[in-house]
């Protein structure tokens, strides 16, 4: 017969390859790159593979050997650990996870699963305890769990200043067009936190942000969009271009090309190897105004910029405006 692998029922047997079965098992467990334990019935720490003990920072098993690993385990973890225990000396298998620092005090998070060992009976005898360090994956997501929370809070405080400026600023015309003025630049803060959220990371596709920010402009036919728009941005570049594109948008509509009837609006974005230019141009149809020369919008549109690769520049020539400015891409990891 040739050399193989049975099995019978649940159990693994090598026939004529001249191999004792229980030191296959060991073999196997020796080569798991999980943290693999033998417990008694009783929770008992009878064996732990020596990846095991690499991934716990034990230096020594006798010093651990025949120890409760309830012990070894903080306070906030052994409920879970202790109910995995009972179960799996009942013949169940459950999984759960939990917090557990290494032997040296490292912080580690496990997936951890716990099985009955079977006798020839079939009657649980010992118990198997498997842990995979998911520390990785569980600090990702409460990276991300933690910035959500922010942009949430921070939505909530824009939310407030809104409010606070319809109070505060009047009912006058002044008052009320100054209140419309900063309630639009808080609305395109809002788009980009909300879907720097929705994309569960720092960074978040450019298209996505230009379809929130420039819904309205593009219900006009007066305005146009072109270019490439592939791109990834981070967080912080997206409200950036938020309010840049914001007040280049008001400022159109209030004195600009979109004030009269005749004028348009085309932004176009080019994209490089490693940032974006955006190229806004204005077509007047009307004199030129000293107001969009030395307004308050274009002022902010530079300082809001001065942080990116290329900050905002403005031109004048007899058609119109033209404003460019280029933001960083989000590099691919």
């Amino acid at each position: 017969m040739r050399h193989g692998v049975v099995v019978v029922g649940e159990t693994l047997h090598l026939s004529n390859a001249g191999v004792d079965d229980r030191e296959l098992v060991w073999a196997i467990l020796d080569q798991s790159p999980d943290c693999i334990k033998v417990l008694s019935l009783e929770g008992d720490l009878e064996y732990m593979n020596p990846n095991g003990r690499h991934a716990m920072q034990i230096d020594d098993f006798a010093a651990v050997a025949g120890r409760k690993l309830l012990k070894m385990w903080p306070e906030e973890s052994r409920a879970a650990l202790t109910g995995a225990i009972a179960e799996a000396a009942k013949g169940r298998k459950t999984r759960f996870e939990a917090y557990c620092p290494t032997a040296k005090g490292e912080d580690r998070w496990w997936e951890v699963y716990a099985s009955p060992i079977r006798d020839k009976h079939g009657w649980p005898a010992h118990v198997l305890c498997t842990s995979r360090d998911i520390t990785r994956h569980r600090q990702r997501d409460d990276t991300h769990s933690g910035e959500a929370e922010l942009i949430h809070k921070a939505s909530n405080q824009l939310a407030l200043i809104g409010a606070l400026a319809r109070i505060s600023l009047g009912n006058d015309a002044q008052g009320l067009d100054r209140t419309e003025r900063l309630m639009e630049r808080l609305d395109r803060l809002n788009i980009a936190l909300g879907l720097s959220a929705k994309a569960g990371s720092n960074s978040l596709a450019l298209a996505d942000l230009l379809d929130g920010l420039c819904a309205q402009m593009k219900k006009s036919e007066r305005f146009s969009m072109s270019g490439a728009l592939c791109g990834m941005i981070d967080a912080e570049t997206a409200r950036t271009i938020a309010i840049v594109l914001g007040e280049l948008d008001s400022n159109a509509h209030t004195h600009g090309a979109l004030s009269g009837r005749g004028g348009k609006v085309d932004l176009r974005v080019d994209l490089g190897e490693t940032e974006a230019e955006f190229i806004w141009r204005e077509w007047l149809d009307v004199p030129l105004s000293k107001d969009i020369v030395h307004g308050t919008g274009l002022r902010l549109v530079m300082r809001m910029s001065a942080a990116l690769p290329g900050p905002a520049t403005h031109s004048w020539d007899e058609d119109g405006l033209m404003v460019s400015f280029r933001v960083p891409l989000a590099q691919k990891s």
